[in-house]
């Protein structure tokens, strides 16, 4: 964040919300979800829940497009 209230990202990638398909959001957020359910390990929880943090994302960028 500068001075002027300007924020830079680096990004590895970056798309237009118009070329996010919301069902394939929705398919990813269920298998996210259902990954995160069903870990037993730390690591597999940890993991699973940020495929779920990403596509919520994705989901409310897309509803609010």
């Amino acid at each position: 964040m500068t001075g002027e209230s300007q924020l830079n990202v680096s990004v590895l990638e970056a798309v237009s919300i118009d070329d996010i398909d919301p069902e394939a959001v929705k398919t990813g957020l269920a298998q996210y979800s259902a990954a995160y359910a069903n870990a037993t390990e730390d690591l597999a929880k940890a993991e699973a829940m940020i495929g779920v943090e990403v596509y919520q994302a994705l989901s409310f960028a897309v509803a609010e497009a």
